[in-house]
């Protein structure tokens, strides 16, 4: 594994925690996880909630859009969809969590803490 992908992985464990809202109690549950499967199920559970927070269809379709961008490179154009999306939906927990991802994937590290 690259030194990069090592990174990214301690940025995704350890970020995502920091604005989790709603998702305390899940988190707290993942931490003592007893088993592979419960952590799973637990890791499920969470992303449901991240990716459910969704105000609109609309967010929904540029969430994806932006998730779509980020799969093909596309940093620049991902990270302006997820800004739009936090401008009308700031408690967007999802959408923070992509837009410094796709910040930290660029280099830059300053802004992925933003």
């Amino acid at each position: 594994m690259t030194m990069r992908k090592i990174l990214i992985l301690i940025f995704c464990l350890f970020a995502a925690p920091l604005w989790a809202g709603p998702t305390d109690a899940l988190l707290d549950k993942l931490a003592i996880a007893k088993s592979k499967s419960d952590a799973d199920s637990i890791v499920r559970s969470i992303w449901i909630e991240w990716l459910g927070a969704y105000d609109s269809d609309r967010e929904r379709q540029l969430m994806d859009k932006g998730i779509g961008a980020m799969d093909k490179k596309r940093y620049k154009q991902a990270e302006a969809i997820f800004t739009s999306i936090l401008k009308s939906n700031p408690d967007f927990t999802e959408a923070w969590n992509k837009r410094a991802t796709v910040r930290f994937l660029q280099g830059d590290f300053i802004g992925s803490e933003a």
